[in-house]
């Protein structure tokens, strides 16, 4: 909602939101499945476009993922499963009001997707979770 923060990992999954100005804890985010043996994504880049936090990460031993995170709603989507682009360098990019998703597709071949702020919007509306 528009106020900074930064996001720090506790343990191997899951994440907390510190709010800057007054360093307290304004959301804390630990996946349940992981309580239960299941797997789930493995944070190890955020970056901020617009209202949203591009993350990049893995569930354990896989390929390099981008998912968005909208924290005024706390909802997740996976670009990658949206798009169906891996992260070939872990990393995605912002290019002025654009974000770049540079990787490989599932036929290991390069691939680019460029999305859009309202692309976000509309994927949040569609495909949005409350987990990973």
């Amino acid at each position: 909602d528009g106020r900074p923060c930064i996001l720090f990992s506790k343990t191997l999954y899951g994440f907390t939101l510190i709010d800057p100005d007054t360093l307290t804890e304004a959301f804390d985010f630990f996946p349940e499945k992981v309580l239960h043996d299941k797997e789930s994504f493995i944070i190890t880049n955020a970056r901020s476009f617009g209202k949203y936090l591009i993350l990049d990460g893995c569930y354990w031993g896989a390929h390099y993922e981008f998912a968005a995170l909208d924290p005024a709603q706390m909802r997740f989507v996976s670009l990658t499963e949206a798009y169906g682009v891996f992260a070939r360098d872990h990393t995605a990019r912002i290019q002025g009001d654009e974000l770049l998703l540079k990787g490989e597709n599932l036929e290991h071949e390069p691939a680019e997707i460029i999305v859009s702020a309202s692309d976000l919007d509309r994927l949040m509306t569609e495909r949005g979770t409350t987990d990973f």
